[in-house]
């Protein structure tokens, strides 16, 4: 997907007991198809879902990657 339009939803410290690592998490509108340009060695599926169904899969534990549950928070989600 493609977009040019950012929301700023808010930031996590994913490890701040020994990292400043910041991780800044943004909303993206008006998405339009795009190609696909991944690195040799990454590995994803892109799942479209929509508000209902993420947080059926988080409750179910299909989501447990904790920068996509903070960005469902952030959101209202769950």
């Amino acid at each position: 997907m493609r977009s040019r339009a950012f929301t700023r939803l808010g930031e996590i410290y994913p490890v701040p007991g020994y990292s400043t690592e910041k991780i800044v998490i943004y909303r993206a509108g008006s998405c339009l198809k795009g190609e696909c340009r991944r690195e040799r060695d990454e590995f994803m599926e892109n799942v479209p879902a929509t508000a209902k169904e993420a947080a059926a899969l988080f409750r179910r534990g299909g989501i447990t990657d904790a920068k996509t549950i903070c960005a469902l928070a952030f959101l209202g989600i769950i």
